[in-house]
């Protein structure tokens, strides 16, 4: 790998380099899955830039960290201003090694940083007789290694015993130990790793030496290794894990990996500025268990992001905690903060308590800026937030900049995107609805009181992996299908969409038809109405007016062959495939994850909505009780739902829901994708929506039209041809409100009434 990176940068010009090429290198080399599992988005050169001026511009000497420093890009950058401001000296070159530091989790990102790093140094480079020291680690910036117990120590030759923290750091399934005063030592610390490698090295064929063998050799080198009891026998123990694993040909790049480890904790509030471009995974893609059991204890407890909110922690992007983090650990009191982060932070529900000044750390923001008018820039709408570590609340109205305009290139110079973009100063008011917020340009008086409906409407349930639960009725010979154990099999539209491991499951057999019911996504429904239904198997009984789940064991016992053997199989293969962060759940667990399977009750009408969508709708679903088993309707994840036998307050929710009065309202409320705005969940319920009252006529009028345009809905999609009902599902929806633009424009002027 090394020598086809020196091949690579031999074909460019490094005298005259003028910006960062190894960013192309680096997404080359790194796989897109891993690109996407580490949050990665790559920062251009002009804005990173920017950030570097914005942050750096009246005090150029001001130290600087990137925390996830990717490719290098801010540490090239701030060098780069650096050395224009301060001059190309010795004296400048000295203050960029102790004052511009990186690190990163991806050993592949470090060492194309250092790289980077070295290329912005240029010609400086050459001010130096000796070896240049290189500040960018391999270490979790978010997650420093943390103390476990206390130890005593012996304070050198003497007899004084005190207590010095210990902290532990895992090693291949193995414990080292380091006392803190050791761990914070720098260069000493490095150079008692690098001892302890070597000892281990040449010690590998030989019997296992004492502790105080090791002191003896370790001496030589290092004298005041030896004269702390504690140091020497966490060395040693370091030692003969390492001895170990070269014994057992497992030595790869522990030692290096040893070496940077610890270095969070020397950089505890010394840097006057962060910055840089932090993850945007959001919580629900960390695949380990252990690691998302920290970040959920550092977001709902320790920093109280979402206090009150658990149902938003699975979106929580996680550059909102490292900013916030970053902010805690690295910066001094009135230190400065500029992350690029998705522009969800304006609106986003899970970003509410970084809005609002409601989580603990020691955090005020002072600027953002909104970049989703800018092209080309990322797959997602971006924005940059500027924050000092303070005490003090956000104070309002924020200032802002709002960039747009369209860019020659991604990746061009500041100077060129400056000539290029539109640049708007505003101010920035926290709009409040409700238990909703979001940032506005107008300063607008606060919804306390939103909808009745806010506490009525549910989430449907997770019914993952689909592959499992959705099924397709097959015919096994001429006499067609037995309506008692229909024969099924995994419905091939859930096997495409599945994750990786999922995609060669095909599950097929007889199930009795007691546990075939039906369900919709958020991709089936279109104003006032929907596409076919999707047939579920779900191992699910009506019994004292609540559904109860199955166990495989549980429908043996009963007799329901068909469905236990389908349950065991969706066990035996979830058991080999499931993700860790799903491991402490069996598949019924998971399947009814928060009760939200078996917590459903059916009415006569189930009013239901998309959790996310560019555009609000909704449809009606009528559940007579005459249906057969296989009809009953149970609402999927990608659904929120209400039941009601009171038909008029149905049709008076699905003509709220479907109108563009109120969607006009929502759209401040919703972040945006790659596609638009998306998420709905239960923000609309933050604005004023009255409770159905028969006695009042303007709902009794939005009602009927909602009856109206959901039987005209029905018609016009059984007219359409097949294909026509399987093709673009924003053409079928767009055609239906064609259709039906008279009906929703009488629904608008009545809705704005009621709102």
């Amino acid at each position: 790998m090394s020598r086809w990176l020196l091949v690579q940068l031999a074909t460019y010009n490094l005298r005259e380099l003028s910006e960062d090429v190894l960013k192309g290198l680096y997404e080359m080399l790194v796989d897109p899955k891993d690109r996407h599992d580490l949050g990665e988005y790559y920062t251009p050169d002009w804005l990173a830039a920017k950030i570097v001026e914005r942050c750096l511009g009246e005090k150029p000497e001001f130290s600087v960290l990137d925390p996830a420093c990717g490719s290098g890009t801010f540490l090239y950058q701030a060098i780069r201003f650096k050395k224009d401001r301060l001059g190309q000296t010795s004296k400048t070159l000295k203050h960029i090694e102790e004052n511009v530091v990186g690190m990163d989790i991806h050993p592949l990102a470090v060492i194309v940083a250092k790289t980077t790093y070295l290329l912005g140094l240029g010609d400086l480079r050459a001010k130096r007789g000796k070896a240049i020291r290189i500040p960018v680690y391999m270490a979790d910036s978010v997650r420093p290694p943390e103390e476990k117990v206390r130890k005593k120590r012996q304070q050198g030759q003497g007899d004084l015993d005190a207590l010095s923290p210990l902290y532990g750091v895992p090693l291949d399934g193995d414990w080292a130990e380091f006392p803190e005063d050791l761990a914070v030592k720098g260069e000493l610390y490095d150079h008692a790793i690098e001892l302890c490698a070597q000892y281990a090295h040449s010690m590998e064929t030989v019997a296992l030496p004492s502790e105080r063998e090791l002191a003896n050799f370790v001496r030589r080198s290092e004298p005041s290794l030896e004269q702390n009891s504690i140091w020497l026998g966490s060395l040693y123990g370091l030692f003969k894990l390492l001895r170990h694993r070269i014994r057992d040909r497992k030595d790869t790049i522990w030692a290096f990996v040893l070496k940077n480890v610890f270095k969070p904790l020397l950089m505890k509030q010394r840097f006057d500025v962060v910055m840089g471009n932090p993850p945007w995974l959001s919580y629900h893609y960390v695949e380990r268990g252990s690691y998302q059991e920290f970040l959920k204890q550092q977001i709902t407890k320790h920093y109280q992001l979402l206090t009150g909110r658990p149902e938003l922690l699975t979106h929580m992007e996680l550059g909102t905690l490292f900013f916030l983090r970053s902010v805690d650990l690295y910066l001094h009191d009135g230190g400065k903060i500029g992350f690029v982060l998705p522009k969800s932070i304006f609106m986003a529900d899970q970003h509410h308590g970084l809005r609002e000044s409601t989580h603990t750390a020691p955090l005020r923001l002072t600027e953002v800026w909104d970049l989703e008018g800018v092209r080309p820039l990322f797959n997602v709408p971006a924005a940059v937030a500027f924050g000092e570590r303070f005490t003090d609340q956000t104070q309002w109205p924020l200032p802002g900049v709002i960039l747009s305009g369209e860019l020659s290139g991604k990746n061009i110079p500041l100077n060129e995107a400056e000539h290029e973009l539109a640049e708007r100063e505003t101010e920035y008011w926290l709009s409040i609805k409700g238990t909703h917020s979001y940032f506005c340009e107008k300063k607008e008086k606060p919804v306390t009181q939103g909808s009745p409906y806010g506490e009525e409407f549910a989430e449907g349930a997770a019914m993952f992996p689909r592959s499992f639960w959705f099924v397709e009725t097959q015919r096994t010979s001429s006499l067609g299908l037995d309506p008692a154990r229909p024969y099924v099999r995994s419905d091939p539209r859930a096997i495409e969409a599945a994750k990786d491991q999922y995609k060669d499951v095909c599950l097929e057999g007889n199930v009795e038809a007691e546990f075939l019911y039906k369900t919709l996504l958020s991709t089936d429904l279109v104003p006032f109405g929907h596409l076919p239904f999707r047939t579920v198997i779900l191992p699910i009984v009506w019994k004292h007016d609540q559904y109860s789940l199955l166990t495989a064991a549980e429908a043996r016992k009963q007799g329901y062959l068909g469905l236990a053997g389908w349950l065991e199989k969706c066990d035996e293969l979830w058991k080999a495939k499931r993700a860790e962060k799903a491991g402490r759940h069996d598949i019924y667990e998971w399947l009814d994850y928060r009760k939200k399977l078996t917590i459903q009750r059916r009415k006569c009408y189930t009013v239901v909505y998309p959790a996310s969508a560019t555009y609000l709708c909704s449809a009606v679903i009528r559940n007579p009780g005459s249906q057969p088993p296989q009809a009953r309707f149970v609402d999927e994840s990608m659904l929120y739902f209400y039941d009601t036998d009171v038909s008029e307050e149905a049709y008076y929710l699905a003509a709220i829901l479907n109108s563009g009065s109120l969607d006009g309202e929502l759209k401040p409320l919703q972040s945006k994708g790659n596609f638009g705005p998306r998420h709905i969940h239960k923000k609309i319920w933050a604005l004023a929506i009255p409770a159905y009252d028969q006695r009042t006529e303007l709902h009794k009028q939005v009602a009927s039209l909602g009856a109206e345009c959901s039987n005209l809905a029905k018609g016009i999609l059984e007219s359409l041809p097949h294909a026509s009902r399987g093709g673009s599902l924003g053409r079928l929806r767009s055609l239906l409100r064609q259709r039906l633009h008279s009906q929703i424009a009488e629904i608008d002027s009545l809705v704005s009434g009621i709102l």
